[in-house]
């Protein structure tokens, strides 16, 4: 897996980290649409069993996948 690609992600916005916490999952799973670094993002998630929204998917959703 490449080193730094969270930066080229298109979550990594402030406007995502600074919604307030009911919106934050929406703008995550809309950022997630066009993001040019999803399947990094999917790795990540899987491979650190990560919380929260990450390639379009939540923790549950991963469970399933591994």
């Amino acid at each position: 897996m490449k080193l730094g690609w969270q930066f080229e992600g298109t979550c990594s916005l402030p406007e995502h980290h600074d919604a307030e916490a009911g919106k934050r999952a929406k703008l995550a799973r809309q950022a997630c649409v066009s993001c040019p670094v999803i399947s990094d993002c999917l790795e990540y998630a899987l491979a650190n069993d990560a919380y929260g929204i990450w390639a379009n998917t939540n923790r549950k959703q991963r469970k399933v996948m591994v």
